[in-house]
């Protein structure tokens, strides 16, 4: 115990305190990055510019620009990432009418990353056309206007390299892909973590040491409406550590410790086998074990 202590506490102060050298230099808002990317829009008159750049300044001091939804509106140059169209100002917090698509379907990978992979979009024509699939269908990619708005955003920088690759791309993942994808929910980066994974590895060498992300766990917390409150339960380190232990089986048991091998010989119909966004919609079972009943059919068990 005090060696997992002090690895955990030294992670913790390397957080804190940085080595010299090391020290994060100040990171631009959101405003500030925007507004110098659109005085070099050189196409729009000054006029044009200078009122964008009020627009933005002002979101941006106010707290708005915090929006997913008005942040997307400004970096596609108030445009539908889809269609090409422009977005109305007074109708874009109108959930009926825009929505935020991910490029790369949650289906497939759990990536929130505004940067990368989120877009914004008219909902019912997202419903109706690409439907949670990858790659954008044709029907988008093909459209003259929504191919020079992807190339116009691209130059003036206002999507990166890799949104612009996700956008332009004409095939589907390869099998590495999608175990990667899997895999990414199944693996621990920080440090800290995997230094008391070592740890215990050691002192229980017949032992598998099976993670869970934060993330898959606050979002099964908030599905189940289990309320993490210190005003509430004097035991919800203990609630945690249990649904810890019931989201990381649950991964463990669908995908096993190779997901590669569980997409080359189990994996049939992507519409069906798996959701990464929905794992507990349905049972998890591998052989006899069963990791998870579905919330549906735990109902009809009941009396």
């Amino acid at each position: 115990p005090d060696v997992v202590g002090t690895v955990i506490r030294n992670a913790r102060l390397n957080q804190r305190f940085p080595r010299k050298g090391l020290e994060k230099q100040r990171i631009k808002s959101r405003g500030e990055s925007l507004i110098e990317l659109y005085k070099g829009i050189q196409k729009e008159s000054k006029e044009w510019r200078d009122e964008k750049i009020r627009e933005i300044r002002k979101a941006d001091s106010d707290g708005s620009l915090r929006s997913k939804k008005l942040y997307l509106y400004y970096t596609q140059l108030e445009r539908d990432m889809y269609t090409g169209e422009r977005i109305e100002l007074d109708q874009l917090l109108h959930d009926n009418i825009y929505d935020i698509d991910h490029i790369y379907p949650k289906h497939f990978v759990k990536d929130d990353n505004i940067s990368n992979n989120l877009v914004l979009v008219n909902k019912e024509a997202n419903n109706h056309i690409k439907q949670d699939v990858f790659p954008i269908e044709e029907s988008i990619r093909h459209n003259p206007k929504v191919i020079e708005l992807w190339k116009e955003l691209y130059a003036y920088g206002l999507i990166n390299d890799e949104k612009y690759r996700r956008l332009t791309r004409s095939i589907g993942f390869t099998e590495e892909e999608r175990a990667d994808f899997i895999a990414r929910q199944m693996v621990e980066t920080y440090q800290g973590t995997k230094g008391v994974a070592n740890l215990l590895k050691q002192l229980l060498p017949d032992s598998t040491i099976v993670y869970a992300k934060a993330a898959n766990v606050s979002k099964f917390r908030k599905d189940n409406g289990f309320i993490k409150s210190r005003l509430v339960n004097d035991f919800h380190h203990a609630q945690d550590a249990y649904l810890n232990i019931v989201v990381g089986n649950v991964y463990f048991v669908k995908f096993t410790q190779n997901p590669l091998n569980y997409i080359k010989k189990e994996w049939i119909n992507e519409a069906e086998d798996y959701h990464l966004d929905k794992m507990f919609d349905k049972d998890v079972k591998r052989g006899n074990e069963v990791a998870w009943i579905a919330k549906k059919k735990r109902r009809e068990r009941e009396p």
